[in-house]
């Protein structure tokens, strides 16, 4: 987890705690909570386009193996 071991988390908690108190920390929790769940998705989704996007370029470019092409013929109908 980037390197950051108990002892740190538990500094990082308490400071937060004094910074913050103890009424608005759940509130920060839950909210930084959903931007992570957001990055995660958003990072999800590009991931697939880019996945999905090398995968027409090769087919369109027909540079699968010979045994891959022969695979993706059939699935097609074409061979």
């Amino acid at each position: 987890m980037f390197g950051i071991g108990l002892p740190e988390v538990i500094v990082i908690l308490v400071i937060a705690l004094i910074v913050f108190g103890p009424k608005r920390l759940p509130e920060l929790a839950q909210t930084a909570g959903k931007w992570i769940s957001e990055l995660r998705r958003a990072a999800r989704d590009v991931s697939s386009e880019v996945q999905e996007s090398m995968k027409l370029d090769i087919q369109d470019q027909d540079i699968l193996p010979p045994e891959k092409k022969r695979e993706e013929d059939n699935k097609h109908g074409t061979g």
